[in-house]
């Protein structure tokens, strides 16, 4: 490195010439500068200098001479000015000589005369410290003119601030916090570097580094002068700050390097979703201000809390229906599953605590307690003792619930039937069944479908000629509540479900009403009997035609339910006495039903009558064939034995009170039967043998009340039940029965009904 002088040598102020001198000066070293140039200036004023010679002491733990033939260069004018260097490296004096070698001698002039290049030790160069002060010091110096006589002169020294560069210590980052923000697009910066040095006039250079420890985000960022930049879309949550290594250059050969980490400012986002924990509910378990389900929000932002509400809009056609307190849905309503309606539309808001909101439609599932039953009425199911077994539908009603498995237990009457399978599942689920002690164990599953409406599966039962007969309408019963889950595993309570029937029905021959195992006289009376065995129908909600040969096991008289029903239509009624005899006689009998080319037959009673205390009145029951052969009758009259009585005085002990006429064609049976406490009369007329008599268009029967003690003036009210109508083949003659309203009534009304 070559230093010029930049002033010239002075002493105590004044100029002293001629003169040799190193020049104080400021040399800043790079951390790459291994030698430094050193001149030595002569100045000879208006002297004439024609050789001179000097001692040069340098410093030998900062600087070297390597070679002082390359290291030492002579800067002298033209003609036969020589010079020569001889180092002492071991003491740091280099020693000069300049002269001329040919005549004339001439003479040196002002300038450098030598330059002498050093060489830097490591010790001067490492930035142990800031400026390392090297002195130069001359000695012996001598001047002599071109004549070869000496001329007074001087040498001054100089001292060289070697300012070694200093790396610099830290990398510092400004923010800049608009653009640090998440969710800003594009090229930018976002923030300024600088470098901490206390060489300040260094001038820095940044850039990535590889060299840091750790892991570090280098990648989509770049450096333009001292800023940081990037094209990269910041999203907080998903990385709130970046690592990255940096390297700052002094432009002299320092260099220091560190990891930044850019910190992403979290600004707040719109919540993006809501979700429902629940959106199915069972309307027919769930109260109104029952909870339904919870509300969450998605959001960006983790820890923002938000408020729910029902707003107006698209999608918010049952917002009324329901209720939303904190995150909770409730219902808000008393509703009812509809089929027809299955699901309800709310509309949300989600809004966080910056006022951001989003808005969604939810459907919401309405759902009722599905539940499982087992035939009964009004089609009870019957096997017959010791014959082919009966197989059972196990019916269940979804109400809109996806059921995936079910679980249940069914119990049986083992003294009435046998257990024989149970099989038959919906498609798609694994069945699997277990019977112990009258009890069995039922479990469906499917990984893929959800249960229908209509049979699950079928049980399967043989009937025991051992069951007794009043016992034989047998229950069929679940043992506790099914226990069934939806899809997503969730349990679904059920609805208690409704338990089966059926009747083991005695293998008797048809016509054998007391089942004694033959056909007799006495099974005219036993059909007779059962016929108006009106205890063997149910006490609760009639399904079950009261007529049903079903009904026979249950009453006061249990006739057999097969051999009573003489004519198999399953159903009890005088066409059943015709049959018998018919079947006594060794005949078969017709059809189950009239034949379709005839007319209903018609009973017809007035609906009241008048009634005063003590006072008789008639009431006729009339019979309009319509051209049906009719052998037989059965019906009850039912009266308020309040208002009226009857007399049951039997003169001609002919199993018909006096004051009962039937009028049935001779040759006919009759006999009439009066319950005066329960206000009730049953009349039978039927042809016992063959050719059967017929009844013609009349009157068939006038019953004389009275009225009773306690009777008020006024009307008491008749009606007819237990209507049946038998043909002469046994068959059931199908019958329409008119109440009437009497004569000059203010209108013509009369009730119908069809009896078979």
């Amino acid at each position: 490195m070559m230093i010029w002088p930049s002033s010239p040598v002075l002493a105590d102020g004044e100029l002293i010439t001629p003169n040799v001198a190193v020049i104080t000066n400021t040399v800043e070293l790079a951390s790459t500068t291994s030698f430094i140039q050193v001149p030595v200036t002569l100045t000879v004023g208006s002297a004439e200098i024609g050789s001179l010679a000097f001692a040069l002491s340098y410093d030998v733990s900062c600087l070297r001479i390597e070679d002082a033939a390359q290291d030492v260069a002579f800067a002298l004018p033209g003609g036969g000015f020589t010079g020569s260097a001889l180092n002492d490296s071991a003491n740091g004096v280099l020693r000069i000589s300049i002269w001329d070698a040919t005549t004339p001698i001439g003479a040196l002039g002002d300038g450098n005369i030598v330059t002498i290049t050093f060489t830097l030790e490591p010790s001067c160069r490492t930035g142990a410290q800031d400026v390392v002060d090297v002195l130069f010091t001359f000695a012996d110096e001598t001047f002599a003119n071109p004549s070869g006589q000496p001329v007074a002169g001087a040498a001054y020294g100089g001292v060289y601030h070697l300012d070694v560069n200093q790396f610099p210590t830290d990398i510092s980052f400004t923010r800049d916090d608009d653009n640090a923000k998440e969710n800003n697009s594009g090229m930018r910066s976002v923030g300024s570097l600088s470098a901490v040095d206390v060489d300040a006039n260094d001038v820095h250079t940044f850039s990535f580094d590889s060299a840091c420890s750790g892991s570090w985000d280098n990648q989509g960022f770049t450096i333009s002068g001292n800023l940081l930049m990037t094209d990269l879309l910041f999203d907080y949550e998903s990385k709130s700050s970046y690592t990255l290594c940096l390297k700052v250059t002094d432009g002299r050969g320092g260099y220091f390097s560190k990891t930044i980490t850019l910190l992403v400012i979290d600004v707040n986002e719109a919540p993006t979703a809501i979700l429902l924990s629940n959106n199915i509910v069972n309307v027919e378990t769930t109260p109104v201000g029952g909870v339904i389900g919870a509300f969450s929000a998605l959001d960006q932002d983790l820890s923002d809390s938000h408020t729910f509400a029902l707003v107006a809009g698209a999608g918010d056609d049952d917002n009324s229906s329901f209720t939303i307190d904190g995150d909770d849905l409730k219902l808000g309503a008393a509703l009812t599953y509809n089929p027809a309606k299955p699901v309800y539309k709310i509309r949300v808001r989600a809004q966080d605590a910056g006022g951001l909101t989003v808005v969604q439609q939810f459907n919401i599932h309405t759902i009722g307690s599905p539940q499982l039953a087992l035939p009964g009425e009004p089609n009870v199911p019957y096997v017959i003792a010791n014959s082919a077994p009966i197989t059972l539908p196990i019916l269940f009603t979804t109400k809109g619930a996806n059921i995936v498995s079910a679980s249940f237990a069914i119990t049986y009457n083992t003294d009435c039937l046998t257990y024989l399978d149970a099989g038959a599942w919906q498609s798609g689920f694994n069945g699997n069944a277990t019977e112990e002690n009258g009890v069995i164990a039922i479990s469906l599953n499917s990984a893929s479908r959800s249960l229908s409406d209509g049979a699950i599966g079928h049980l399967s039962f043989g009937g025991k000629s051992s069951c007794p007969a009043a016992s034989s309408w047998t229950s069929l019963n679940f043992t506790e509540p099914p226990v069934l889950t939806a899809l997503g595993g969730i349990s679904i309570t059920a609805a208690a479900p409704q338990n089966g029937r059926l009747v083991v029905v005695h293998n008797a021959t048809r016509g054998d009403c007391n089942a004694d195992g033959a056909l007799n006289a006495a099974d005219f009376t036993a059909t007779v009997i059962e016929i108006f065995d009106v205890e063997s129908t149910n006490t609760g909600p009639q399904y079950l035609d009261p007529a049903s040969w079903l009904w026979s096991p249950l009453g006061a008289y249990a006739g057999s339910a097969m051999g009573c029903d003489s004519n198999a239509d399953r159903y009890l009624n005088v066409s059943d006495v015709i049959c018998t005899a018919r079947r006594y006689f060794g005949l078969a009998c017709g059809a189950g039903v009239m034949a379709a080319a005839s007319a209903p037959a018609l009973v017809s009673a007035p609906a009241v009558v008048p009634v005063s205390a003590d006072q008789p009145v008639n009431v006729p029951i009339a019979l309009t064939t319509n051209g049906n052969s009719i052998a037989a009758l059965a019906l009850t009259v039912d009266f308020d034995p309040r208002q009226l009585t009857l007399d049951l005085t039997d003169v001609d002990e002919d199993d018909v009170p006096d004051a009962i006429v039937i009028n049935a064609p001779p040759g006919m049976w009759r006999t009439a039967i009066a319950d005066l406490a329960q206000g009730r009369i049953h009349i039978l007329a039927s042809g016992l043998a063959l050719p059967f008599p017929t009844f013609t268009d009349g009157d068939i029967a006038v019953i004389q009340f009275k009225g009773s003690a306690q009777a008020t003036s006024g009307l008491a009210s008749i009606t007819l039940s237990n209507v049946s109508l038998g043909g002469v083949e046994g068959e059931n003659v199908q019958t329409e029965v008119l109440l009437l309203e009497p004569e000059g009534s203010t209108s013509n009304i009369y009730l119908p009904f069809v009896t078979h």
